[in-house]
C-alpha cells in the first residue's frame, strides 16, 4: 500500500490501507491470528539517497545512470530528484519487497489506471521483465485485472505488453489447447526459439491431475540421433507425466517439425543448446519449478545432454538411457573399429564434398542404419532397423535416418565428456542394457564424472530395448523416478536418521516456552515440547494445541510450530506463500493436497510443501497425532486460508 500511493495517489493509497486495517480487524474479531511481516533492513549505504536511487534505477531499467534525462527532467528537474531520492532509494530499498514484486504491483497499478499512461505501462513492464518477471506472469496479472478491474482495462494493458514483447523479439506462437492422451495424461503442442532463432516444437505433457493453479518439477527428454519426439522420447515423456512431472520431448533443430535450414544437419552446437533453450521455455513456463527442472538425454540425446548440463546450471539433475557418444562413434567408429587412416580419409572426402556442394552440386546425405540387411549386417544394426522401421514400434515419417554427410566433421570434433566432472555436485545417472552395444559409452562417461553418479545396467537388455520395450521400462521408469524425486526435491518423505538428524538441527535453533503450558493433558501423543494454547477461530475443525518454538523471523526467516491434534481434529484448506516442512513426531495423521489422495503420516515421515501449494493436514479419526511445522521464507507473507475441509473429503480414503 505504502509502494502503491506513488503510482496511484494518495487518496488511493490511503483508502487500501484503511480498507486493510478494517479487514485485518475482522480478521482478529474472528480469532485469526495474522503473522506480522518483518521490518525492512536498515541502510547501510552511506551515499546520498540520490545517488542510491539513481543506481537503484539504472539497475532496474539497464539504461546507464548518466543516460540523458527525460523530458520532464529537464522541465522540472525537482521532480526527478524526487523520484530517485523517494521512490527508488525511499521506497525501493526496503527489501520487504523484491524488485521483481515491486514491478509486479507497480504494473497491477498502472494497468488499472486504463488509458493515458501507456509509456510509464510499457517502462514498467519492461523493468518487469529485467528483474526476473516472465510473459507469463506478466499475462496473470492482467487476467485478474480483467476479472476483477475491467475489459477495457485489461485488453489496453494487453496491448501494451505485446507491443513490448514484439520488440524485443519475445512473441510466440498462440498455445494450441491442451488434450487428453492415455492414462489421463494431457498433452500440448509448443514451440520456443533457441538463441540461433530456430523454432523449436515439442510436446509438452501434464500429469493427469494437472492444476493450473500448482507448479512441478519439469523433466526435458532429448530423442536419439536421427530421432523425433514422437519416439522413445515421446513415449518416456508421457511415462514421467503419469508419475507426477511436466515433462518436454522436442525435436531437435533442422529434424521433425523444428525448423533450421538445410533440413537434416546434425551440428552439436546447436543440438546442445537446443536443451538449454528447453529450459529457457521451462523456466518462464506457469506450471514448473524453475528451479526443479531434470533433463533425460537417449542414445545420442545423451551426450549431448551431458554436453548443455556442462554449461547450464539451471539443470539440477541429469540421466541418460543407453547413451551414445556421437563424437566418438564418428571418430573411431562402432566399438573404436576405425582407424586413424580411415578418419583421415573422411575428412579429406568431406572437404571435397563441400567445395562441389557450394558450387552446385546436390547435397550428399547418408543413412546411419544399412540400407539392406545381409549375412554381415551386425545385429546391434538389426536391432536398430528393427525399431526404427518397424510401424508397431517406432517408425515415423519424421525420421528417416538420413542426414547430411558433410555432418560428419563437426561430431568428429565433438568431445561431450571433456569437462563432465564439472558438473558435481549435481547428479548423474547413467541407465544401460547389459547386452547394449553402446554400454562402453556410459562406463567411459561414469569413470570420468565425479560424484555423485551412478551407473545402472539393466540385465539381459540390449541398446534399443531401452527405448520402448515394457519389460525394460517396468525397471528403467521407477529407477528414474525415484533420482528425480531424490534430487529435484519434488515430493519426498524422509525416515529414522534422517529425522533426527533434521529434528536436532531445528531443536538447537530453539527453545520450549514453558510459561504458556496448559495443564490439561493432551489427547493427542505425547509432544516432546509443553503443550501450546487451543487454536480459536474458524481454520481449525475440532481441537488442536500450537505451541511456538522458534519465531524469530527476521533472522532465520522460518517459524517453527509444534502443533497438538486431538482425534479427527485438523485444519482448513491452506497454502504457504514460502513453502512449509512438516515433521511428524507422534501419533498418526493425515496429509492431502489439492486434487491428489489422503497421505497417512507416522512419526518420522517428513512432508516438504512447496509454496502456493493448497494441502490441509491433521489427526486420522481414531488416533491423536502431532507435528513439527516449519514456515519457510516467511518474508513473502503469511499463510493463505480457504474453505474447511469437509467430512466427505476427510473421510475419502
Amino acid at each position: 500500500m505504502v509502494h502503491s500511493y506513488a503510482y496511484c495517489g494518495f487518496p488511493r493509497a490511503l483508502r487500501g490501507l484503511q480498507t486493510l486495517v478494517a479487514v485485518l480487524d475482522e480478521r482478529k474479531a474472528k480469532g485469526i491470528r495474522d503473522n506480522q511481516g518483518r521490518e525492512a533492513s536498515p541502510i547501510t549505504d552511506t551515499r546520498s539517497k540520490y545517488e542510491r536511487g539513481r543506481d537503484i534505477l539504472a539497475e532496474i531499467s539497464g539504461t546507464p545512470a548518466d543516460a540523458p534525462k527525460a523530458n520532464y527532467a529537464v522541465l522540472a528537474p525537482e521532480i526527478e530528484v524526487f523520484l530517485k531520492e523517494h521512490l527508488f532509494a525511499e521506497l525501493f530499498e526496503r527489501d520487504v519487497l523484491t524488485y521483481a514484486e515491486r514491478e509486479l504491483a507497480t504494473v497491477a497499478i498502472i494497468a488499472s489506471l486504463g488509458k493515458g499512461v501507456e509509456p510509464m505501462l510499457k517502462g514498467h513492464m519492461g523493468i518487469a521483465l529485467n528483474v526476473g518477471v516472465t510473459p507469463d506472469e506478466l499475462r496473470g496479472v492482467l487476467a485478474i485485472i480483467e476479472k476483477n478491474i475491467g475489459r477495457s482495462e485489461a485488453d489496453n494493458g494487453k496491448q501494451v505488453l505485446n507491443e513490448l514483447l514484439q520488440s524485443k523479439g519475445l512473441t510466440t506462437k498462440p498455445e494450441t489447447p491442451i488434450v487428453a492422451v492415455e492414462n489421463d495424461v494431457k498433452k500440448q503442442k509448443v514451440t520456443f526459439h533457441n538463441r540461433f532463432l530456430i523454432d523449436i516444437v515439442g510436446d509438452l505433457y501434464f500429469p493427469a491431475d494437472y492444476d493450473a493453479t500448482k507448479k512441478y518439477a519439469a523433466i526435458i527428454v532429448g530423442h536419439p540421433f536421427g530421432g523425433v519426439k514422437e519416439q522413445t522420447s515421446g513415449l518416456h515423456a508421457r511415462k514421467l507425466a503419469e508419475l507426477g512431472y511436466v515433462a518436454l520431448a522436442f525435436d531437435a533443430s533442422y529434424y521433425g517439425e523444428s525448423g533450421g535450414y538445410p533440413r537434416r544437419m546434425e551440428s552439436p552446437e546447436v543440438r546442445v543448446e537446443d536443451f538449454s533453450a528447453a529450459v529457457d521455455f521451462l523456466t518462464n513456463h506457469p506450471a514448473v519449478y524453475a528451479d526443479k527442472i531434470g533433463v533425460i538425454g537417449i542414445c545420442g540425446g545423451g551426450c549431448y545432454s551431458v554436453s548443455a548440463t556442462q554449461i547450464d546450471h539451471r539443470i539440477k539433475a541429469l540421466a541418460t538411457i543407453s547413451m551414445y557418444d556421437m563424437g566418438r562413434a564418428r571418430r573411431q567408429g562402432v566399438g573404436d573399429s576405425q582407424t586413424y587412416e580411415q578418419r583421415m580419409a573422411i575428412l579429406d572426402e568431406i572437404g571435397r564434398q563441400r567445395t562441389m556442394e557450394y558450387g552446385g552440386a546436390v547435397r550428399k546425405d547418408i543413412r546411419a542404419l544399412p540400407e539392406k540387411v545381409d549375412e554381415n549386417t551386425p545385429k546391434f544394426a538389426i536391432d536398430f532397423l528393427d525399431y526404427y522401421d518397424n510401424p508397431q514400434r517406432g517408425q515415423h515419417p519424421n525420421s528417416t535416418g538420413y542426414y547430411s554427410y558433410t555432418s560428419l566433421a563437426p561430431m568428429m570434433n565433438f568431445f561431450p565428456f571433456a569437462q563432465i566432472e564439472t558438473i558435481s555436485p549435481r547428479p548423474m545417472l547413467f541407465i544401460v542394457g547389459e547386452n547394449a552395444v553402446s554400454k562402453y559409452f556410459s562406463e567411459d562417461a561414469y569413470a570420468k564424472a565425479a560424484e555423485p553418479k551412478e551407473l545402472f545396467v539393466v540385465p539381459g537388455a540390449t541398446h534399443v530395448d531401452l527405448y520402448d520395450q515394457p519389460k525394460y521400462l517396468k525397471i528403467t521408469l521407477p529407477k528414474l523416478d525415484s533420482f528425480f524425486k531424490q534430487h529435484l526435491k519434488y515430493l519426498f518423505k524422509m525416515k529414522k536418521m534422517t529425522y533426527l538428524f533434521l529434528l536436532a538441527a531445528t531443536l538447537g535453533a530453539c527453545s520450549p516456552k514453558p510459561e504458556n503450558k496448559i495443564e490439561t493433558p493432551p489427547k493427542a501423543s505425547a509432544s516432546l515440547f509443553p503443550q501450546g494454547d487451543a487454536i480459536e477461530g474458524s481454520n481449525f475443525n475440532g481441537t488442536a494445541y500450537l505451541q511456538r518454538l522458534m519465531t524469530d523471523s527476521e533472522t532465520f526467516d522460518v517459524v517453527v510450530s509444534d502443533v497438538i491434534f486431538e482425534p479427527k481434529a485438523r485444519n482448513s484448506w491452506h497454502s504457504h506463500p514460502g513453502g512449509q516442512i512438516l515433521i511428524a513426531t507422534a501419533g498418526k495423521g493425515y496429509y492431502q493436497e489439492k486434487g491428489k489422495p489422503i497421505q497417512v503420516l507416522n512419526p518420522g515421515d517428513v512432508v516438504a510443501i512447496p509454496a502456493d501449494v493448497v494441502h490441509w493436514h491433521g489427526a486420522a479419526p481414531d488416533s491423536g497425532f502431532t507435528h513439527i511445522a516449519i514456515n519457510t521464507k516467511v518474508h513473502l507473507g503469511a499463510t493463505q486460508w480457504y474453505e474447511p475441509v469437509s467430512d466427505e473429503e476427510y473421510t475419502n480414503q
